[in-house]
Order: C-alpha cells, then sequence, then structure tokens
C-alpha cells in the first residue's frame, strides 16, 4: 500500500466526517469495507516477502504467520461490512467477525515474538539500550492502560464479567504487540537508521494508533457514548492502512536487492536466517 493512499484516506474521511456526507448507519460499514481491501492488499505484500524464504527458515514463519493474520482480519472486516451494509446499521461487539479479527491477532503475537526471538540471537545487534528504552515506553504503555481502560471496564458491573474481559481483549493485546514492534525498531535502529528499520517503524506507528483506538472504543462504548461519527472511528482504517504500508515497504525493499550492507555488516537473501532482520 503505496503512502498516498495513506494520504487519501485521510482526506476522504476528514470530508466525510467534517460535512457527514453518508447516513450515520452506512458509516461503518463503509470504514470495514475499505479495510478489508486494505488487509487484502497487505497479505499480498506479505506473502511476496514470504516466497522470498526457503521453507522451514524460522524467519519465513514469522512472515507467513504475519501474513495469515493480517488475512483473517481482512476475511472478519469483510464480514463485518457485508453484515452491516445489508442491516442498514452498525453490528454490535462481539460478533462472529471477530473471532477471526482475534485470532488475526493471535497470530501477530506470535509472529512478532519469534522475530525478537532470532533478534535476540544474533549477537551483531546490540539490545541494551534498545531494550531499556522499549521496556520503558511499553511500562509506561501498560500503566495508562491500566489506568484509564482496564480498571473501569473491569469496574463496570452493569456489564458481566465476560463481557468486560471481551471488551479488554483489544487494548490488551495491542499494548503486547506495540512492546513488540517497540523492541523489534528499536533493535534494527541500533544498527544506525538502516532502511531494515523503516517497516517495523511503521508498525509501531500502526499498533499504537490500534492501542489509541481500541482503548477509546473500550471506554466510550462501556460508558454508552460511543457512535459511528466519534473521530475514533477513521483510526482503525489509519492503523490497517500503516500495517499495509509497512508491508509495501518491507516487500519492496526485498524485491529491490539481493545482497544489503547495514554499516560493515552484508546481510544476503539467500544466507538463511541473517536476512529475518530483512
Amino acid at each position: 500500500m503505496p503512502f498516498i493512499i495513506i494520504v487519501l484516506y485521510i482526506l476522504v474521511m476528514g470530508a466525510i466526517f467534517l460535512f457527514r456526507l453518508m447516513p450515520e448507519v452506512y458509516v461503518e460499514a463503509f470504514n470495514d469495507g475499505v479495510i478489508a481491501v486494505v488487509c487484502l492488499m497487505g497479505t499480498y505484500h506479505l506473502f511476496r516477502v514470504v516466497k522470498r524464504f526457503q521453507c522451514g527458515d524460522a524467519v519465513r514463519i514469522s512472515w507467513l504467520l504475519f501474513a495469515v493474520g493480517l488475512l483473517a482480519e481482512g476475511v472478519g472486516h469483510v464480514w463485518y461490512s457485508v453484515q452491516e451494509f445489508a442491516a442498514g446499521e452498525a453490528m454490535a461487539f462481539p460478533n462472529t467477525a471477530d473471532f477471526f479479527i482475534m485470532a488475526g491477532a493471535i497470530c501477530y503475537v506470535v509472529s512478532f515474538w519469534n522475530f525478537r526471538r532470532l533478534i535476540k540471537q544474533n549477537e551483531m545487534l546490540e539490545l541494551g539500550k534498545s531494550a531499556w528504552i522499549a521496556n520503558s515506553v511499553f511500562v509506561a504503555l501498560l500503566i495508562l492502560n491500566i489506568v484509564f481502560i482496564i480498571q473501569p471496564t473491569l469496574a463496570d458491573t452493569e456489564e458481566s464479567l465476560g463481557m468486560r474481559l471481551l471488551y479488554l481483549y483489544y487494548p490488551v493485546f495491542d499494548t503486547f504487540l506495540a512492546y513488540f514492534c517497540l523492541h523489534l525498531a528499536l533493535s534494527f535502529f541500533s544498527l544506525g537508521q538502516s532502511p531494515v528499520a523503516k517497516p517495523w517503524t511503521i508498525l509501531v506507528i500502526a499498533f499504537l494508533i490500534f492501542l489509541v483506538t481500541d482503548s477509546a472504543y473500550a471506554y466510550f462504548d462501556i460508558i454508552g457514548t460511543y457512535h459511528p461519527y466519534m473521530l475514533i472511528n477513521p483510526g482503525w482504517g489509519l492503523a490497517y492502512l500503516c500495517v499495509s504500508h509497512a508491508a509495501y515497504v518491507q516487500s519492496k525493499l526485498m524485491s529491490e536487492v539481493q545482497t544489503i550492507r547495514i554499516g560493515d555488516i552484508d546481510w544476503d537473501a539467500d544466507d538463511g536466517d541473517e536476512v529475518g532482520v530483512f
């Protein structure tokens, strides 16, 4: 997904929300349709990345899980969009479509955990300082999440415990995803602002947007004030566009070069595990 598409999305959604160009009942259906297309396009680019690796490569497995996760989310949003257009109203959470979206989040966590594990095994990456920074940011995000989302949600006794836990699913997963992305991006930056870090920097931005948007939705929904024309609504589309753009950047980066020099280190696209950070 080229960056210009993100700019166009911001302009289009800005016009729709500023001038209320469509009936409120179709706002979320439209946004979910856009997200579905974005996820499927991102999946295409991720599978192009996967094809660059040999079967059984640990790095290939991570990219494959990432691709499957984005595909699952795309299916979930197709489902949401079709239901919403057919019913002429937004579908309540949780919906059957959420099982696909939740499964996608699990794939992301496993994928990024494996990326992180492989990077820790790579002695050429200095993780000390970057790990300290990433952990500090994560702790700050976690504290904010506990104070403003987790505690108020769990304290709302008007909802069943099961529903309260479901409301917390996305904010909690987003926090963990932000943790892994922060670690990965800062690890690559330790090599000296390399182009390898760019996709991960974009993913950090994406999952921070997810964290803010999902947390805001959980809060406003639990107090009963959420509506489709709230300004948080385009946050989901923007976050998915960033994920798709990161996939596009990674695919383009890998297709343009077979051997890339980072500092004084050669990373060859046919060398197995070393291509994992690429």
